[in-house]
């Protein structure tokens, strides 16, 4: 019996310390191929300074991929796609994207490129509102892939109402770029002055609930377009804008001694004319112009 005893100890300590040595690579691979749920493994004994899960988001995340997958390889999909449909998925959301969008007229594969990396069922119902305009199915899905709600289908009506064609307003709308449904979620904040701004987290996921301004970029490029501005540079401009600070900085930026080409750069993602402001106060430094314009430019940090 104590023979015995000693051996489940060893084994046990032998498991522990594989388990800490793996984590950086294949640590999921591991703890399935043991078949250890993550509360039994949380208690395995560990010789002392070691944390057999030092992240456990991490694991969290990573148990998260295989339960997608797992879900995934119980429906119609084949091995393949359940794996590229649950790549990094931190849950069950792109199979419950998957099974929402494969009852529109979406093929298989279309359904699992839409939902990959799903927070939730937004891609799906983003595609379902911006199949009833113009849009080709492929076009749907590329207007969609990512979102968090329709608030990139409701952007598009609106751009395709003005004199943006159609690529333009997919191009402005698409859920991938910054704009996402709901332009006060910190999550989808650049950076712009403020170095405490929480859009700099990017563990902040979007959370999107309503359409409030969901097409604020469209307000932005057409303000844009009846400046200075040609149509390429207010689309660049604007492109992800939740209000007008993108244009308001510009408008600031360009009474100094910057280009119109470098005032645009320096105010892409803006939310007020803060990186504006902040070229000024620096230029009047030993900075040089360029250096000052990537000590301010938005989207990037201020140090």
């Amino acid at each position: 019996m104590k023979r015995m005893t000693l051996r489940i100890m060893a084994m046990t300590a032998i498991l522990a310390s594989c388990a800490h040595t793996a984590r950086a690579s294949g640590f999921e691979e591991l703890i399935r191929a043991a078949n250890i749920s993550p509360d039994k493994l949380a208690t395995l004994p560990m010789q002392e300074g070691i944390a057999i899960i030092p992240e456990r988001q991490g694991l969290t995340k990573d148990m998260g991929t295989v339960e997608c997958f797992n879900a995934a390889y119980q429906t119609i999909l084949s091995r393949e796609e359940s794996m590229q449909l649950c790549a990094r998925a931190v849950n069950l959301a792109p199979v419950d994207c998957f099974n929402v969008a494969y009852k529109t007229i979406l093929s298989k594969q279309q359904a699992v490129n839409l939902c990959i990396g799903a927070r939730n069922t937004g891609p799906a119902e983003c595609f379902k509102d911006a199949n009833t305009t113009i849009l080709q199915s492929g076009e749907s899905v590329n207007l969609c892939i990512g979102a968090r709600d329709t608030g990139p289908a409701e952007c598009f009506k609106q751009a395709y109402s003005t004199s943006l064609t159609k690529e333009e307003s997919i191009q402005m709308c698409r859920s991938g770029g910054h704009h996402n449904g709901n332009p006060n979620n910190p999550g989808n904040n650049h950076h712009n002055g403020n170095p405490d701004n929480p859009g700099n987290n990017p563990n902040t996921p979007p959370v999107n609930n309503n359409h409030e301004n969901s097409y604020a970029n469209v307000e932005c490029f057409n303000a844009a377009y009846r400046t200075i501005l040609t149509r390429d540079q207010s689309m660049r401009l604007c492109a992800g804008a939740v209000n007008l600070g993108p244009l308001d900085c510009f408008n600031d930026a360009n009474m100094t001694s910057l280009t119109s080409e470098e005032s645009l750069h320096l105010c892409i993602g803006a939310r007020d004319t803060a990186p504006a402001e902040c070229f000024k106060q620096a230029y009047s430094t030993s900075l040089t112009k360029e250096e000052s314009l990537r000590m301010c430019r938005s989207g990037h940090p201020h140090h």
